[in-house]
């Protein structure tokens, strides 16, 4: 099992996540990522932001805000 992290970027701003979720592969935490970004277009968040996720410092996918949703 791996830590993985989701930071949060919208332009020149990053939220790192400095806790981050516990995965079984890189896969689970991109569909957890994918589910971030659904609940924040839900919640009105604009798009053009993107979910980034990382793991042991590394970043490994960006998922973006887009207003087609995910």
């Amino acid at each position: 099992m791996t830590r993985y992290y989701f930071h949060f970027r919208h332009g020149s701003s990053l939220v790192k996540d400095e806790i981050g979720e516990i995965f079984a592969d890189a896969s689970s935490a991109l569909q957890h990522a994918r589910k971030i970004v659904q609940e924040l277009m839900q919640g009105g968040e604009p798009a053009g932001g993107s979910i980034i996720v990382a793991e042991g410092g590394r970043d490994l996918f960006e998922v973006p805000l887009s207003d087609q949703g995910y």
